[in-house]
């Protein structure tokens, strides 16, 4: 786990940045002791390629034994699931003993990630505050903007396998958030 704008010397606040507080390359990378010392009480981690590959119906066995480490040595108080996608994820949060949180409506209008009421909702579900809760995924505007605009840390990882779903090849998200990244570390540089 790679270190970009978090400081264990002060708190993180809300600001509307596409910049991570760390990166790692896979969920298994994350130094979940690193986490634990800077106060993080509750894990958010999204589900579609962050901690399964596209269109696969289970999570990997290395991720299940991974997560299951992590909820069973009670470092931390909750591990959910935060994801856009719609459809019944109970196969996928079973066997980590994960809490799901998918969107929902209010009116007409669906609320899903980036959208500070939908990560409102979670952390008043939960019982937490920003600062005490991390969000873990692949997508730098929904997971990363998302989080850092509650003022939750965040880890950028990268997506599992090697392909994307059709809508991020037709909408350009990996393009876009290559881009995006980049922006913000130059522009963190040029700040510090």
């Amino acid at each position: 786990m790679k270190a970009l704008a978090y400081s264990l010397k002060s708190k993180k606040t809300a600001t509307a940045s596409y910049l991570p507080d760390f990166t790692a390359e896979h969920v298994r990378d994350i130094d979940f002791a690193v986490l634990k010392k800077a106060g993080i009480k509750h894990l958010l981690f999204d589900l579609d390629q962050t901690l399964r590959r596209p269109y696969s119906r289970h999570l990997e066995d290395d991720v299940v034994t991974l997560l299951n480490h992590v909820r069973e040595s009670k470092q931390f108080e909750s591990l959910n699931l935060v994801s856009n996608n719609q459809r019944k994820l109970h196969r996928f949060s079973k066997p980590i003993g994960a809490r799901v949180f998918q969107p929902f409506r209010r009116g007409w209008r669906i609320i899903r990630k980036p959208n500070p009421a939908f990560f409102t909702q979670v952390l008043k579900e939960i019982g937490t505050k920003p600062g005490q809760t991390v969000m873990i995924g692949d997508r730098l505007h929904a997971d990363v903007l998302g989080g850092n605009r509650m003022g939750m840390y965040t880890i950028f990882v990268n997506r599992r396998g090697p392909i994307d779903y059709w809508f991020d090849w037709l909408l350009l998200t990996r393009m876009r958030d290559n881009r995006r990244l980049r922006d913000a570390i130059s522009n963190h540089r040029k700040r510090k």
